[in-house]
């Protein structure tokens, strides 16, 4: 029996005009009856009988029929995206599209959708379910009004859906971080978790399985995100709190509330702590954000549901099978993540101010009267006489006394002579420059059982953390990642050619400092092509080999030099085929390579190393093992980066002397 508008206007005490304007929606009723009228449409099956009547009508596939979209809210970023390109493409095909907010609630969702299956207009739906009451879900399947699921799903048999890769997007987001050196990686998600958000956690539990991180649970974090005050708040304890080194913010509000509590608790990214968000709210795109962010591609959500929803429409016969689409993200790698330097044996690498000396520290130093030995690699460069000059300065002030200071002439035979000789004056402590990892192991072992063995940027082979009290360098990440950006900034917006001249021999220091340095340009720089990467051991041989490069790649457009050193024999070479059309980037301060610098000649920038802060770190890390027996700490120094614009400055901070007069 066919329910009409008389029964149920009889029944709900209003006229049929009111029952009509109610179910269809073309003038206002009160919600109170409005929901009285729909509650009896539904108990005397008034929906499903006129559904049937109406599936095939002209009215509901007419090309000037209404398409709705029925989602959570109009702010989030996505569905305001997808809202404008949806409009398009309906104006395009000749309908109206008209937008339903749930507002996250499962009434309001039900309420909407029963409206929507009685309401003739309706050719379609885009629907972004909220999935708690799948009784409506069921009546929308049997009722044959096409509708296509976009951004979430439903697990029901006859589904056609359209979604964001989140789990993988996911799973490379996280990689890219690991990749980077980090392993206490955090994830925020929203509260509760939809499909997106299940799927972005299985995806960072993934990548995390897969790289052999097993202690991913404790860092997986939930927040309201629609209640910005309590997440906001929530966030900044989190990160006031923290023990991971990177997050990955899987919202662009969790983002948005990531980067408030950044500024209201003084983090800084990358510096303080590295971080990936999601990129689809306009204010990402603001430059001086540099946000790495993943970034759903809306505009080919919306193509792709819009052919899918039209497909089913144009085909009401067509039996309904499963169907999901899924959409790739892109992850656009900005300056929020950087590498996480790593101590020789994985140790996380400390900055400077975090080795330090209370005052009762230093009395017991004072009183201890120790004495100290320093052997270095060599002595005649102005890097070493600063890193000695650090290293004195803080121990002196401490009222420790330097025996000896010994210069190896780069000769490992010569340095194991002189710790030998060394040996039998019993030092408290030395520190030392390693000539050479694979030969130096048994003396410098036989060192750190009768002294305290502070090593500088080298470290012999097979040495365990138990082996050393210290070991301090240069941040060789941040130095070989400044370089490579000092090339990758000069390029810019256009395609070049990179070559890559790197320290062939074993040593951690420049291993890391090479690596870092081309992964930057492989990950940062799409545009830069390394073509060739040619290894050294010794400097002099660098003019040759660049010679030999550059002929056999005459297109070359760029060079990396590992340090200063090389570079001034790869310029040499440069200039004696006549190819200052090359530009170069290297690493470390001194006057000859400033002043190409200053002259604009070939050397476009170079990242310098600070030795007399290296010195200063070494010493307060030396004074340190001799009143803490057990202490062990890894301690980088961020380099600084110099450019034409900023060297007079920089010399002053890092060699401290006057600005030389360059020739």
């Amino acid at each position: 029996m066919r329910i009409t508008l008389k029964e149920i206007a009889a029944r709900a005490g209003v006229s049929i005009a009111t029952v009509s304007h109610a179910l269809n929606k073309t003038r206002y009723v009160s919600p109170e009856v409005a929901q009285e009228i729909y509650k009896i449409a539904e108990e005397t099956g008034y929906f499903e009988n006129n559904i049937k009547l109406k599936k095939t009508t002209a009215f509901r596939t007419g090309r000037m029929s209404v398409m709705a979209l029925v989602i959570p809210n109009s702010l989030s970023a996505i569905y305001s995206h997808l809202l404008t390109y949806l409009s398009e493409y309906m104006k395009k095909e000749g309908h109206t599209l008209s937008v339903y907010l749930t507002n996250n609630d499962f009434t309001q969702e039900e309420i909407i959708l029963k409206e929507l299956m009685a309401d003739r207009r309706i050719a379609g739906i885009f629907l972004t379910p909220l999935k708690m009451n799948s009784r409506v879900y069921t009546k929308l399947i049997t009722s044959t009004l096409p509708f296509v699921c976009l951004d979430q799903t439903l697990h029901i048999p006859g589904i056609t859906s359209v979604i964001s890769n989140n789990f993988f997007s996911t799973a490379q987001s996280i990689d890219h971080l690991i990749k980077l050196g980090h392993e206490r990686i955090a994830i925020f998600l929203d509260a509760p978790i939809s499909d997106a958000m299940a799927e972005r956690e299985n995806g960072y539990l993934g990548a995390l399985s897969h790289a052999g991180i097993t202690s991913a649970q404790k860092y997986i974090f939930r927040f309201e995100s629609s209640t910005p005050a309590k997440a906001l708040q929530q966030i900044k304890e989190t990160l006031i709190n923290r023990h991971f080194t990177a997050v990955f913010a899987g919202g662009n509000h969790l983002t948005l509330y990531c980067l408030k509590a950044f500024e209201e608790i003084g983090l800084e990214y990358p510096k303080d702590i590295s971080i990936i968000g999601f990129g689809d709210s306009d204010w990402c795109s603001l430059s001086h954000l540099s946000l790495t962010t993943l970034q759903q591609d809306t505009k080919k959500l919306a193509l792709t549901a819009t052919k899918a929803l039209l497909n089913q429409i144009s085909s009401p016969d067509k039996p309904k099978k499963t169907s999901t689409q899924v959409i790739p993200m892109k992850l656009e790698v900005k300056n929020s993540t950087r590498f996480l330097a790593k101590g020789p044996n994985g140790e996380d690498l400390l900055n400077p101010e975090d080795i330090y000396l209370i005052k009762d520290e230093e009395m017991l130093v004072q009183k201890g009267h120790f004495n100290v030995v320093i052997s270095l690699h060599y002595t005649g460069t102005e890097w070493t006489r600063l890193l000695e000059k650090g290293i004195r300065d803080t121990l002196e002030n401490l009222n420790v006394r330097v025996l000896t200071v010994m210069d190896a002439h780069f000769d490992w035979q010569i340095q194991k002579k002189q710790l030998e000789f060394l040996l039998q004056q019993q030092p408290d402590a030395v520190v030392a420059v390693p000539t050479d990892e694979e030969m130096m192991h048994d003396i410098f072992k036989r060192v750190s059982q009768s002294s305290k063995l502070i090593l500088i940027n080298n470290i012999p082979v097979g040495f365990k953390e138990k082996d050393y009290n210290s070991w301090i360098s240069v941040n060789e990440l941040e130095n070989g990642g400044n370089a490579a950006h000092i090339l990758g900034r000069h390029f810019q917006g256009r395609k070049a050619k990179i070559g890559l001249i790197t320290h062939g021999a074993s040593f951690f220091a420049t291993r890391q400092r090479d690596y870092y340095a081309k992964q930057i340009l492989l990950q940062h720089y799409p545009n830069l092509e390394i073509v060739s990467e040619k290894g050294f051991i010794k400097e002099e041989k660098v003019y040759n080999l660049c010679r030999q490069m550059i002929q056999k790649h005459p297109d070359i457009n760029g060079l990396y030099v590992s340090w200063d050193r090389p570079a001034l024999q790869a310029i040499k070479a440069l200039k004696k085929l006549d190819r200052s059309d090359i530009v170069l980037s290297t690493t470390d301060l001194d006057y000859e390579i400033a002043s190409y610098l200053m002259h604009n000649d070939i050397v476009i920038g170079l990242s310098s190393q600070r030795p007399y802060e290296q010195g200063i770190a070494a010493g307060i890390a030396t004074a340190r093992s001799l009143i803490h027996p057990a202490s062990h700490s890894c301690v980088g120094v961020s380099p600084l980066t110099v450019s034409t614009g900023n060297i007079e400055k920089i010399w002053t901070s890092i060699l401290k002397t006057k600005v030389p007069t360059f020739n």
